[in-house]
């Protein structure tokens, strides 16, 4: 995978620079709120939430080409769904490390 894709995006959008960046911005936003909230369904041992959390996290990581994101919250959800909490808990240290490198591999 890869911490970001800005090729794959720009096909994506039609060499759309102004709509990426939009769409790392809300990316941003939205997935800071989804791994908190996955922090506290993994805490709580909470499956059926981390499992949601993690799978629409997977999602749009996918969506923005942010494929590490992508591959640790699919990492996660297995996990969840194998009610592995001590895995899961990993898992989610990964996906809030992985994150981080987005984030600073786009200036963010």
């Amino acid at each position: 995978m890869s911490v970001y894709n800005h090729k794959k995006m720009l096909v994506l959008t039609g060499n759309d620079e102004a709509f990426i960046s939009e769409l790392i911005g809300d990316y941003i936003e939205e997935a800071s709120f989804k791994i908190e909230a996955l922090r506290q369904a993994v805490s709580e041992r909470d499956t059926a939430s981390a499992a949601f959390i993690s799978h629409s996290l997977k999602g749009i990581s996918g969506s923005v080409t942010a494929g590490d994101v992508q591959q640790a919250a699919l990492q996660l959800e297995s996990a969840v769904k194998s009610v592995d909490f001590r895995s899961a808990a990993t898992c989610l240290e990964s996906i809030k490390k992985e994150f981080e490198k987005f984030k600073k591999a786009l200036g963010r």
